[in-house]
């Protein structure tokens, strides 16, 4: 038994370290470890066995067919990956997580079942051999694969180190590796000594993954990646991931362990766990060279932009707010999802949760890649760990509050262990050791009885109560929000670790370990504190998989689905919970609910599900650490940024010039408009200077209401401009221009009819607020504030209008006079800096017409605005204004003081004329008051006056 064995070992342990070879090979040459390797070759194996059996081309056609297949692709990952990366960021670790991108490109393809070979043949005649011949060595009986073998990777082992040492192209390869600089200025191309290095590297992966296919029983080639990868990681380990003799030296030993263990044991998940030792045992020992390995250059994690908000919004809803009320939204949205007519079935249901379940599980990622610095290429195992948990515990009816803390501390223990070698080593050693537990778990832990507590190794799971016996959950609905709930909860959780000072801590070691320890931390204490808190989300996430599940077997925890999670934390942006939740989402919805809308044909060629998430985890990677290096979070802070930035500056610049008098507040430039053949505007032109009273006068049909209607943005003139204090205002609608500070009442005075004058003010006050609807209705602490400031801000207005006992009185059944007095309210409750007043005193009691001039000089001065008026009062205008334009047929006929305009001929001849009774219509002419002035030292106020009006 131990000579065949022997025998086995070394003819394993030559195909590993062959495979480890290439793992070195690129590694000298680009300098990042290729996490695709294992993947290169897949495809190579999967076109053999279709040409072979389907096909019927002759096994020595299709051989060096597909090893040319192999080179090209590992060509082209550097070519189309490889390179467009590296002319970004000169960062390892950007290069590492691409590799793992390339890797679930390339396992995606593996599921295209139009290239499989047909699964009926491979398991009727087996994978195809190139020959048939047995030979006995050691008491073993040797078939063609192991003789194959036993040729082959010598041969190419001495043809690689020949090639290597005295060809022209293996010398320049050396030479590049060792110094890229100086080979470079020595007129090697490093572009294309990367690309043969890569054509070797798929060269020797598509040999590794062609003689290993045999043994995979009825041949499942997504199933060569992880453990390949795994197996040539630990031999090249042996040599520090930098000598080839030694890769192949920890090859033959790796090999040799499993053939014995397998030989004592006859259990393969055992002999692997073994394996997962001793390559845990060499990291220890060659601890030192492998860190200067995998000791990074460049960053892990393109940080977020933090956002800055502008000095002018600190206090504005839109600042302190919005983020919140776009996950208020996110969450109402989560509520609803279920209920919609789609996705009301069980199954639809099952797959939202499932969802969500991934969601917890990149949140916990982000934790260890984005906070922690490492990077985790098995948290998927952690999740089989938490699911079988909460199988055994189930039946004894335990709720799921327990649950979820017995299988969280479980998990966080799990991924501590998993992580001590790693952290004894320098950089992102803990890649290798948590891959080998998602295959020791696949193998190996899934399937032993003491763990599972089965026979067969999967277990039915009985339904998760909440509480102990009490709300069963036996409807996918239930567990939909039992996962939603979850997810929020730790979300924020995660959010306010983050936000902590634990959360810096982790940061600050993340960053630099040597700074922060010099300040009293631990690196390593925090290290692991970050891993067990992430485990423990991770053993959540477990609980949830068995409970939506109702059953677990190692089948559901593949080492590929460990590899395909790293892309939720990359597209969503390394360290951003909520770009994790939403990375989830764009991930998983469209495989989940797209796919089944394929039609049925075309899905089982292109496999389905699996396909098309494997497919848009790789190119999400790639797309992101290529284009956009933090992912989704990233440019949704950008485009937040952004939007307040543009929103500060227009605020700072109406400000700015509203407090320049030098610069008009209302500027209206040679305004013309038609109407069919009408010219209802001529060139029109007026300038308004702060703080001033300009009066509009003219006949009826003069234009003063069209000049209005195009200042207040009611209509567009077809020439001419407006502009609000320096701003360009000309199309921007009427809403717009209201923020900007531009106010206006109409002739009709009709304000809401359906809402009382307390309502009326509470509304325009509350516009400026911007109180959400969700908040509203959830009555969130800042919307009942904010309400309750805009009910106190109204009242003041009300008393100090003299409204008070019209307050609770419908808008619609006011007297003209007072429906007047509120418009007028309005407009000062709103504060603008223009303030426009169409005919204010038409239908009103002469007596209260008396009162407006002082009303509207009070308004001038405390709200500090410009006022502009049309109006017949003649004697009002003349009392009140400070200049006044006079309108004839859409033209401006005459402009100056009161006095000047009055006396002019043309005003007098087209609008005046001679009738004294029109003209003093108000009795005596009122002297204009001089405006009084706060001192140049002292800021304009914007408090409303103790303004009483008669009503």
């Amino acid at each position: 038994m131990t000579a065949s064995s022997l025998v086995l070992g070394i003819l394993e342990g030559l195909l590993i370290g062959m495979l480890a070879v290439g793992i070195v090979l690129v590694y000298r040459s680009s300098r990042f470890l290729n996490l695709a390797h294992g993947q290169l070759g897949a495809l190579s194996a999967m076109l053999l066995g279709k040409f072979v059996v389907d096909g019927g081309m002759p096994y020595w056609v299709a051989f060096p067919l597909c090893l040319v297949i192999g080179a090209g692709v590992g060509v082209g990952v550097d070519r189309f990956l490889v390179r467009p990366l590296q002319r970004r960021t000169s960062s390892t670790v950007a290069m590492l997580l691409l590799s793992v991108g390339a890797s679930q490109i390339l396992l995606a393809f593996t599921f295209l079942e139009f290239l499989k070979p047909t699964g009926v043949k491979i398991i009727k005649d087996g994978y195809p051999l190139p020959f048939d011949a047995k030979v006995t060595v050691g008491g073993v009986v040797l078939g063609s694969q192991y003789i194959f073998i036993a040729i082959l990777c010598p041969l190419l082992i001495v043809a690689l180190a020949a090639v290597l040492k005295f060809s022209l192209m293996g010398k320049m390869i050396r030479a590049a590796a060792g110094n890229p600089e100086w080979a470079r200025t020595c007129g090697i191309s490093p572009t294309l000594t990367s690309a043969v290095t890569w054509g070797i590297a798929g060269m020797l992966s598509a040999v590794g993954a062609i003689l290993q296919a045999p043994s995979t029983g009825g041949f499942d080639a997504s199933s060569l990646g992880p453990s390949q990868l795994f197996l040539a990681l630990g031999a090249a380990a042996f040599g520090a991931f930098s000598s080839i003799p030694l890769a192949l030296v920890g090859g033959l030993a790796i090999g040799i362990t499993d053939q014995l263990t397998l030989g004592i044991t006859a259990n393969a998940g055992t002999s692997f766990l073994v394996v997962f030792v001793l390559i845990l045992g060499v990291i220890f020992a060659r601890g030192r060279l492998i860190g200067s390995v995998f000791a990074s250059t460049g960053k892990l994690v393109d940080d977020l932009p933090p956002i800055r908000v502008p000095a002018i919004l600190k206090d504005r809803f839109v600042a302190k707010h919005g983020p919140a009320s776009f996950g208020a939204v996110a969450l109402l949205i989560g509520l609803l999802l279920p209920a919609l007519p789609p996705l009301r079935s069980e199954g639809d249901r099952f797959q939202l949760a499932n969802v969500l379940i991934f969601a917890i599980v990149g949140v916990a990622m982000t934790m260890v890649i984005g906070w922690g610095g490492q990077l985790s290429l098995g948290h998927f195992a952690v999740v089989g760990v938490g699911a079988y948990v909460a199988a055994r515990m189930s039946d004894a009816g335990f709720g799921i509050v327990p649950l979820f803390l017995v299988a969280g501390l479980v998990g966080a223990l799990v991924l501590v262990l998993v992580a001590l070698p790693a952290l004894r080593v320098r950089g992102f050693t803990l890649a290798v050791t948590s891959l080998g537990f998602s295959i020791v778990g696949f193998q190996y832990l899934f399937r032993v009885k003491w763990f599972t507590d089965s026979e067969s190794s999967a277990r039915d799971v009985s339904a998760i109560p909440v509480l102990h016996n009490v709300l069963d959950g036996t409807s996918q609905l239930f567990v939909y929000f039992v996962a939603l709930a979850t997810l929020v909860l730790l979300a924020l959780t995660a959010s306010q670790l983050r936000r902590s000072v634990p959360g810096r801590i982790m940061i600050a070691v993340r960053d630099d370990e040597r700074a922060s320890a010099a300040y009293g931390i631990t690196p390593a204490t925090v290290k692991l504190a970050t891993l067990a808190v992430s485990g423990f989300f991770t053993g959540i996430a477990g609980v949830l998989w068995a409970d939506a599940w109702r059953t677990v077997q190692p089948g559901q925890f593949s080492p590929t689905i460990s590899l395909s999670l790293l892309a939720i934390p990359v597209i969503g942006g390394l360290g951003s919970v909520s770009g994790a939740i939403a990375a989830a989402v764009a991930l998983y919805v469209p495989a989940y609910f797209i796919t089944p809308l394929i039609p049925h044909g075309i899905a089982d060629a292109i496999g389905g599900q699996i396909f098309f998430t494997l497919m848009l985890a790789g190119l999400g990677i790639v797309g992101v650490l290529i284009g956009q290096p933090t992912g989704m979070a990233g440019g949704v802070a950008r485009a937040w940024q952004s939007f307040l930035d543009r929103l500060a500056l227009q605020l700072t610049q109406l400000e700015a010039v509203t407090v320049d008098g030098s610069v008009p507040a209302l500027q209206v430039d040679a305004a013309e408009i038609s109407f069919g053949g009408v010219r209802a505007l001529q060139g029109a032109s007026i300038t308004v200077n702060a703080g001033e009273i300009i009066g509009l006068i003219g006949a009826n049909g003069a234009g003063k209401s069209t000049l209005i209607n195009v200042v207040s943005g009611v209509l567009t003139p077809d020439q001419g401009g407006v502009h609000l204090a320096g701003q360009d205002i000309t199309h921007s609608p009427s809403e717009v221009r209201a923020a900007l500070g531009l106010g206006r009442t109409f002739q009709s005075a009709q304000l809401f009819p359906g809402l009382t004058v307390r309502e009326t003010m509470q509304s325009v006050i509350g516009a400026q607020r911007k109180v959400g609807m969700l908040s509203a209705m959830i009555r969130a602490p800042w919307a009942v504030r904010a309400q309750r400031d805009i009910a106190a801000e109204a009242e003041v207005v009300l008393e100090r209008m003299g409204l008070l006992e019209y307050a609770d009185s419908l808008a619609g059944e006011l007297s003209t006079g007072t429906r007047r007095i509120c418009a007028l309210a309005t407009q000062v409750a709103a504060k603008p800096k223009v303030l426009l007043l169409d005919e204010p005193t038409a239908g009103v009691a002469q007596r209260e017409t008396e009162a407006f001039g002082p009303l509207l000089r009070r308004i001038r001065d405390e709200l500090d605005c410009a006022i502009v008026i049309v109006e017949h009062d003649m004697p009002l205008l003349m009392g009140l204004c400070d200049r006044v334009y006079a309108m004839e047929q859409g033209a401006v006929i005459a402009e100056g003081t009161p006095e000047q305009v009055r006396d002019d001929p043309r005003v007098v001849a087209s609008y005046l004329g001679t009738d004294e009774v029109a003209i003093a219509r108000s009795g005596s002419v009122m002297k204009p008051a001089p405006r009084k002035r706060p001192p140049a030292s002292r800021p304009r106020t914007r408090v409303v006056a103790d303004v009483k009006a008669p009503v």
